[in-house]
């Protein structure tokens, strides 16, 4: 059930991608992807209307349970070995938050606004378009949907991104990013 989730809401089934860190990740590097992608899908910032908040909750538990796992020893080898998860040890639907508020402090609207004026237009940032870029096959749709506190008014800005990285040679220009662009900047 957690996989299928996985990739019906992030697109891949593999814990580390929806945490944005590589398999090798040591524990402080799974906590940070778990904060980064936590601040972006946290349903307290999310709560634009009843269908955003309810995307942003599931996609929260997700995170929380991915998380969950990638942070226990014994459950991220039995992962990293054999794919396999662990269903019945993960939290369940409320339990997310609490967990969540037990490993970083209380979050408010003006710690990720601070955040997310320092993230976009970052180098962390950049990397984050880039590996989205490759992650989507180009899809702008998913790109946006993949970089945190991405909103309609950033479009131009992350499309100009990568045309500069494609004319670079950085990324290599695919079908899907040429038919999702010119659709919206045609």
């Amino acid at each position: 059930m957690l996989l299928t989730d996985c990739k019906t809401y992030f697109h891949t089934d593999n814990l580390y991608d929806i945490l944005r860190v590589e398999r090798n990740a040591t524990a402080s590097e799974i906590k940070k992807g778990y904060y980064k992608q936590s601040m972006k899908w946290h349903p307290d910032k999310a709560a634009t209307d009843e269908a955003s908040t309810k995307n942003a909750t599931v996609r929260f538990q997700i995170l929380t349970k991915a998380y969950q796992i990638l942070a226990d020893k014994e459950k991220r080898l039995l992962y990293d070995e054999s794919g396999v998860i662990d269903e019945e040890n993960v939290l369940g639907e409320g339990e997310s938050v609490n967990m969540w508020r037990q490993v970083f402090k209380k979050v408010t609207v003006e710690d990720i606004e601070k955040f997310l004026a320092q993230y976009k237009g970052s180098e962390e940032e950049e990397g984050d378009i880039i590996a989205a870029y490759n992650l989507c096959n180009g899809d702008m749709t998913k790109i946006m949907d993949s970089i945190m506190g991405t909103e309609f008014d950033d479009e131009d800005r992350i499309k100009e991104f990568i045309d500069k990285k494609i004319s670079e040679g950085i990324l290599k220009e695919t079908a899907k990013y040429k038919s999702s662009t010119s659709k919206v900047w045609a």
